[in-house]
């Protein structure tokens, strides 16, 4: 099997993602709220890719609690084609807020509260 060529370092925003499309340059795409500008380019960028046939996967830079919690709930809404890289808040020594999503191992769990379940900072 071919190892699929990545998206993802220099592509940013819808742009960038349908001249990628266009050309077909990549197998799949990295989607990352802090590259792209937030929730609704990223929604968007999963549609195009999916009505394209690109494979989907939403990132993480080094957000805390708060942009893992916002792209966690992007998947969870929209789902991807592979599984996404959203362990960045795990690295945290402690985290600066209270409540929030939830790490058990690989799974991150979302709080059934409004507001990405955030009660206050830390």
């Amino acid at each position: 099997m071919d190892t699929p060529v990545l998206a993802d370092e220099s592509c940013f925003g819808l742009r960038d993602l349908s001249r990628i499309i266009e050309s077909r340059a990549a197998d799949l795409v990295n989607v990352k709220l802090a590259k792209c500008g937030g929730l609704r380019v990223a929604r968007a960028m999963l549609e195009l890719a999916a009505a394209h046939g690109v494979g989907t996967l939403v990132g993480s830079m080094m957000e805390g609690p708060i942009g893992v919690g916002a792209a966690a709930s992007l998947v969870a809404a929209y789902g991807t084609t592979t599984t996404s890289d959203l362990d960045a808040a795990w690295w945290l020594a402690s985290s600066p807020v209270v409540g929030g999503l939830t790490y058990d191992g690989a799974t991150i769990t979302l709080p059934d509260t409004p507001g990405l379940g955030i009660e206050a900072l830390a």
